[in-house]
């Protein structure tokens, strides 16, 4: 391992605050919108337990035989429109690439990878839904374990994983911004 930094204090952007001071807001969001959740697209890293909506930069393209993932920053209009609580607190994100709901079902796993290589960003995960139990993120040989209503930063770009082995579903708001 070398010695550059992985997991990060949200101490070091206080623009973080916003997001824990108003999570029980986003969580309403999260409940308004949880049927139009959908499988997140590299079905090679999960087995049908992982589901996303896309508020920010989640645009898909497609090359006939892959679609990528593009962190551009723009809001998806009919996305945002059905969570302005939460878009209105994504607005005070400097530098915001990409958001948006994440949930993990219980039981389920989300195989190792790594995010984006050709640039630099970090990814927030806002703790919305976090049961008791064995669950957590291992990054770069280090396990996040999530608190419900707490932001953890980490550098996607080394290798993470995730895990629920509770009874429950596990959901988190995830940002991406770069530093």
């Amino acid at each position: 391992m070398n010695n550059k930094q992985i997991i990060y204090s949200i101490e070091d952007f206080k623009f973080l605050k916003n997001l824990e001071d108003n999570w029980l807001g986003i969580l309403k969001d999260y409940y308004s919108i949880e049927s139009k959740l959908e499988q997140w697209f590299e079905k090679n890293l999960h087995d049908g337990g992982w589901t996303v909506f896309s508020i920010y930069g989640s645009e898909y393209q497609s090359d006939h035989k892959r679609r990528w993932f593009l962190p551009n920053g723009q809001s998806i209009a009919q996305n945002v429109n059905l969570v302005p609580f939460t878009d209105k607190v994504l607005q005070t994100i400097p530098k915001l690439k990409a958001a948006g709901f994440s949930k993990l079902q219980a039981g389920k796993v989300i195989s190792p990878h790594v995010g984006y290589q050709h640039k630099h960003f970090l990814r927030c995960h806002l703790g919305l839904q976090i049961p008791k139990g064995n669950l957590g993120l291992d990054v770069g040989g280090e396990t996040i374990k999530w608190r419900q209503g707490k932001c953890v930063v980490f550098d996607d770009k080394y290798e993470h994983s995730a895990y629920n082995f509770t009874t429950e579903d596990r959901v988190v708001l995830l940002v991406d911004f770069e530093p």
